[in-house]
């Protein structure tokens, strides 16, 4: 008969296998949400669907005319938010925003998650569009509708959050590739940060 000794630590052995075995499939499960093109978080699609599908529109635009606006969306101050209420309430307030901003995107239009607290949206506009009305759009349908997210479902108890967009417009006549089009977008953004969050910086590109 075993020792009882010898028992447990076999037991033991099996439940560390059984542990390292579940860590694997954990990182196997987020390998393939990825691969599929969707955010395991808050559900939108992900970087990778979203490089393509903005590739698509990038062409499209080239071969038919048009524009295509392109905005990245930041959460402003949001480290402040994991570090003051935990990452639980941060993942709280990034489903929040994207569940929102999701029921103002048309069909027509693409938005998720780039990375983050960052999120991507691309719609398309009729030739023309100047970024003014653009950015009218795009107050309507991001800054008016974000003001607070609420914390606990309590009344009263929210987590004010404000963001901060970079967008460019872009019509038929660019020849840049994806890269320089989201690092435009991306300096746009840096001017809204600088400038005091909360805002919107937007222009035609290439310029």
């Amino acid at each position: 008969m075993p020792e009882p000794s010898a028992e447990r630590e076999t037991s033991r052995q099996k439940i560390s296998r059984l542990e390292a075995e579940n860590k694997v499939l954990k990182v196997q499960l987020a390998e393939a949400i990825k691969e599929s093109g969707i955010d395991s978080l808050t559900g939108l699609p992900n970087r990778k669907f979203l490089s393509m599908e903005l590739e698509r529109q990038l062409a499209l635009v080239s071969r038919e005319g048009g524009c295509v606006a392109v905005a990245i969306i930041d959460l402003d101050e949001f480290k402040k938010v994991n570090d003051t209420y935990g990452h639980p309430q941060g993942d709280a307030v990034l489903k929040g925003f994207a569940n929102r901003a999701n029921l103002h995107t048309r069909p027509s239009d693409i938005f998720g998650r780039w990375g983050g607290e960052e999120f991507l949206a691309v719609f398309s506009a009729p030739e023309g569009m100047n970024v003014e009305e653009v950015k009218i759009i795009i107050l309507k349908r991001y800054h008016e509708m974000l003001i607070d997210l609420n914390r606990t479902g309590k009344k009263d108890d929210f987590i004010p959050q404000t963001i901060s967009i970079g967008c460019v417009v872009i019509d038929s006549k660019f020849d840049s590739s994806l890269l320089e089009v989201i690092a435009a977008a991306d300096a746009e953004l840096y001017k809204s940060k600088t400038n005091g969050k909360n805002m919107t910086s937007i222009v035609s590109y290439p310029n």
